[in-house]
């Protein structure tokens, strides 16, 4: 709702402007002063005569187009990221070039920075976030010059007489021109005042005297000497006003906003590209402020409490709105002998805050960053003693007989070290069920490929007995403790590690599903217990060439880099070389494949196979404490999961 209105209110601004532009540059036979008057008068902006046929057209509300024209450009960038069909991209498109028609019409210097801060942030978080491919770029640039061209020729066609001249005069030499001079002529007077009370400041109600070259104020003052309590530089005037220590709040408080703006960006949920937009036009508005008072207009000031508002709302509705769910299915488990330790990864969210609050007896550890998935859940496993461990994500939800279907299971078959339910994609856009498989267990093939069995599939498995699969997912599995305790590895300052840490993330269940089944333990899908699983990083359906290039592009680039390393890390860490020997060409053959993708289209994750290489001494000495202290069955156990 927020969107729609901004673009709203944007794209009506646009439209104003350029109807003024015409007016004005065609000289209607309308009451053109009795216009100009009211825009002047009733003090929302200006229309000042610049040459040929061409008028200033400035409005103090311009700075909402500035902010739904930066907006736009984000979510264009992110569009693909944000999964948004076309007609929506073609809409922001549009608003686009009408805005930063009205940008340019506007002739505000103020608005210039703001935009070119605002685009050296935007195109220094696409980089970052998406590793764009060289294509990328070219399909940027060529729809960026599209907008400029496309905005040239509509001012063009409004005034006949736009060109390139007009923008180099505004950003000639201020000091020739009456409003730059007089600008400047205002700072040495402002600063000398805000020096006057530096702390507290001097009141909302504080003149200042100074000279200026305004024509206008020079016809109703010859000597040009003006007395006034509205000032241009922004942050000079919050200083004379409230003193330094209502500016450091001031900031304080911007602070706050932005550092929340980034803890949703950091935790690369759906609305990261849409918090980038909102934060980029946030300090795209402070960088105006330099210039022109819009953090201290109620036109700045509502947009940093409506940004506030929003990533409050965004951080509130993705944390708590899957942990209420979450935790309301713990609650209503048949099976009640189990105790809850959270260990909090460095969460963008307000989840701590809550649970401390409404659950007090539950255990929450807090790391004031991402540890990683193995380091975390090495720490819970750690600090429990229960006899089995269920690694429950905070976005999964369960049947109240999960619990009690998957112990009795375990209880009755010793030899399983790991077994989960039949896990189904649960929607949380919706909050509700979904009839679609996340994970039935893990499948390998020859080329040592592993994808979750049945994803993406629609659920057709029904009451079927268990069955025995190469290992779990890492979702929300039920492990042994004891067969945890069997297949730990040496860690460094003395820690064991039940996840390989040199993984940090991604694949950490499939290295220990590889170990599990070398020590000559078993793993197994009991469908009859069902979970549900927000999961993050989806696999694909289709496991063609072309689909697995497709979701790739998808996915984020630590995934992506994270995944690639890591499969490298399992196979050299726990594989049997006679099986590495017997399946080279299948496993050369897709390894091939990757690097040429990678190489062609995906440089960034190269850093991965560096990484690789790096670990190579500790993943050696990993290999032989497996070799020597775990590995309990032949080469051929393993060759006959392999598909």
């Amino acid at each position: 709702n927020f969107l729609a209105f901004l673009f709203a209110a944007a794209i009506y601004l646009s439209l104003k402007t350029q109807l003024l532009l015409v007016i004005f540059a065609h000289q209607f036979s309308l009451p053109l002063d009795v216009i100009y008057r009211w825009v002047r008068q009733s003090g929302v902006g200006e229309i000042t005569y610049v040459g040929g046929n061409f008028y200033r057209i400035f409005f103090q509300a311009h700075v909402y187009v500035l902010i739904a024209l930066v907006v736009s450009l984000a979510l264009i960038l992110f569009a693909r990221k944000l999964d948004l069909n076309r007609s929506v991209v073609k809409w922001l498109r549009l608003n686009a070039v009408l805005g930063s028609t009205a940008i340019v019409a506007s002739l505000s210097r103020s608005f210039w920075v703001g935009l070119a801060v605002a685009v050296c942030l935007l195109l220094s978080s696409y980089i970052f976030y998406l590793r764009p491919r060289p294509i990328d770029f070219f399909k940027l640039g060529l729809a960026w010059l599209v907008i400029a061209a496309a905005e040239v020729m509509f001012l063009n066609l409004i005034t006949l007489n736009f060109n390139g001249n007009l923008i180099q005069d505004r950003l000639h030499d201020p000091t020739t021109e009456a409003a730059g001079s007089s600008r400047l002529a205002q700072l040495q007077p402002l600063f000398r005042a805000s020096l006057s009370e530096p702390l507290l400041g001097a009141g909302f109600g504080r003149a200042v005297t100074y000279i200026s070259n305004d024509p206008r104020i020079r016809q109703e003052f010859k000597d040009g000497r003006y007395s006034t309590y509205a000032f241009e530089w922004g942050y000079l005037d919050i200083w004379l006003k409230i003193g330094l220590l209502g500016l450091l709040s001031y900031l304080a408080l911007f602070v706050k906003v932005v550092k929340d703006g980034r803890l949703i960006i950091a935790g690369r949920t759906e609305n990261a590209g849409l918090a980038v937009g909102l934060l980029v036009a946030l300090v795209a508005v402070a960088a105006t402020s330099v210039f022109s008072p819009y953090l201290n207009h109620p036109l700045g000031i509502g947009y940093i409490l409506i940004v506030s508002a929003v990533f409050y709302r965004l951080t509130e509705n993705y944390g708590t709105s899957q942990n209420k769910t979450s935790r309301s299915s713990l609650v209503n488990q048949t099976f009640q002998d189990f105790a809850v330790l959270v260990i909090d990864n460095g969460s963008s969210d307000r989840t701590v805050p809550y649970l401390k609050e409404k659950y007090p007896q539950i255990k929450v550890v807090e790391h004031s960053g991402n540890v990683g998935f193995a380091k975390a859940h090495n720490q819970a496993i750690a600090w429990s003693r229960s006899d089995y461990l269920c690694l429950l994500n905070q976005d999964s939800v369960l049947e109240p007989d999960y619990f009690r279907r998957l112990i009795d299971f375990l209880e009755e078959n010793p030899a399983v070290a790991a077994i989960s339910g039949k896990i189904l994609i649960w929607d949380y856009s919706d909050n509700k069920k979904t009839d679609v498989i996340d994970s039935l267990g893990l499948r390998v093939f020859k080329n040592h490929r592993v994808v979750e069995i049945g994803q993406g599939e629609t659920d057709t498995v029904a009451e079927q007995p268990a069955w025995e699969v190469f290992g779990v997912s890492g979702a929300v599995p039920v492990y042994r403790r004891s067969a945890l305790e069997s297949v730990k590895l040496p860690g460094s300052l003395g820690r064991e590690e039940y996840f390989d840490e040199l993984f940090f993330s991604y694949k950490e269940d499939v290295d220990l599903a590889w170990r599990l089944r070398l020590a000559g333990y078993q793993s197994f899908c009991l469908p009859v217990a069902v979970a549900y699983h927000n999961r993050t990083v989806r696999g694909q359906r289709d496991l063609s060439d072309q689909a697995a290039a497709d979701l790739r592009r998808s996915k984020d680039q630590m995934v992506k880099l994270y995944s690639y390393k890591n499969h490298l890390q399992t196979l050299f860490k726990n594989e049997f070389f006679s099986n590495l020997f017997k399946y080279f060409w299948p496993i050369f053959w897709y390894e091939l494949k990757k690097l040429v993708y990678i190489l062609l289209f995906e440089q960034s994750t190269l850093h991965g196979l560096g990484l690789y290489f790096k670990q190579r001494p500790k993943l050696k000495a990993k290999r032989r404490y497996i070799v020597k202290h775990i590995i309990k069955v032949k080469a051929g156990e393993i060759a006959k999961w392999l598909e």
